[in-house]
């Protein structure tokens, strides 16, 4: 996909990403997505369950680094000597800096703890905790993996100016 604009290219993406995970999750309904006239703004509305809202947020940056990776294998590095997951981070910090809260609420020791009503002050929970949020961000990234091609489908609709409904994404989804 091909564009005059890398940044509404990559809001695209990063909207598109939160369209399709709020939909892989049952409960949730897109109620839409748009880009914004202004450079690089975009916007995603969806109701979805409390405990969803940290996956539909990390799915934003991750499609925007999925799609600045390219067709190279995820555990490979980019033409600056980058990660993948240094070029997520990258993506979280810029295009994503409101979804990173919530990412981190989701992902960090210490909002698993808040979530699960753990106590994170001894060593060993501190190591669990981290251990759960390194799996829940391995199954995120296989889950949004899995839906890479939705994704594009998703942001090439709204890179042409196209509406993209719940029932399109839904049915993108199944």
């Amino acid at each position: 996909m091909t564009t005059a604009d890398p940044v509404r290219t990559l809001t695209a993406f990063h909207e598109a990403g939160h369209a399709v995970a709020a939909l892989m999750r049952g409960g949730s309904s897109l109620l839409s997505v748009s880009l914004s006239v202004a450079h690089g703004e975009g916007i995603t509305w969806h109701r979805s369950h409390v405990w969803d809202q940290a996956f539909i947020a990390y799915a934003g940056p991750w499609a925007e680094a999925r799609h600045e990776w390219g067709d190279r294998p995820l555990d490979d590095l980019d033409d600056d000597g980058c990660t993948f997951d240094e070029v997520l981070a990258g993506c979280t910090l810029a295009g994503g800096a409101g979804d990173a809260p919530i990412i981190d609420q989701g992902l960090s020791p210490e909002g698993i703890a808040a979530e699960l009503g753990a106590d994170s002050g001894s060593a060993d929970m501190a190591d669990q905790l981290r251990e759960i949020a390194a799996a829940r961000e391995s199954t995120w990234r296989m889950e949004l993996e899995r839906v890479w091609p939705t994704v594009g489908t998703v942001a090439a609709r709204l890179l042409a100016g196209e509406t993209v409904t719940n029932a399109e994404v839904a049915a993108l989804t199944e």
